[in-house]
C-alpha cells in the first residue's frame, strides 16, 4: 500500500485571491501484476461566488511480462469554481516494453 497526502496553502497579496488546496491518494497492490487507486483533491478559493473544485480519481493497472494495460477515470465537480461546470474523463493505455 502506498499513500500520500498534500496540503498548500497560497497566500496572495490581492484581497480575496488566496488559495487552499488538499490532496490525497492511496495505490493498493493487489499482487505483482496488478494495482488500484483512488485519488482525492479540493481546491477552495476565496473569491466570491466560487465554489470549491473537487476531484477524485480511480485507476488500475495490470502488468504480465513486458505488457501494461492501465486505466483510469477522473470526475471533476465546480471547474474553476463555477457551479455545474462538471468534467469526467477516461484513460486507457496499453504499453510494451521490449
Amino acid at each position: 500500500i502506498t499513500i500520500g497526502a498534500q496540503v498548500s496553502d497560497l497566500d496572495i497579496t490581492t484581497a480575496g485571491s488566496d488559495q487552499e488546496s488538499v490532496a490525497y491518494g492511496i495505490t493498493y497492490a493487489v499482487n505483482d501484476d496488478m494495482s488500484v487507486g483512488y485519488s482525492y483533491h479540493e481546491l477552495e478559493t476565496e473569491t466570491a461566488g466560487d465554489e470549491d473544485q473537487e476531484t477524485t480519481g480511480l485507476s488500475a493497472s495490470y502488468t504480465m511480462g513486458g505488457m501494461t494495460l492501465a486505466g483510469a477515470m477522473n470526475d471533476s465537480d465546480n471547474m474553476g469554481g463555477t457551479a455545474a461546470t462538471d468534467r469526467e474523463g477516461y484513460e486507457f493505455t496499453l504499453s510494451f516494453a521490449f
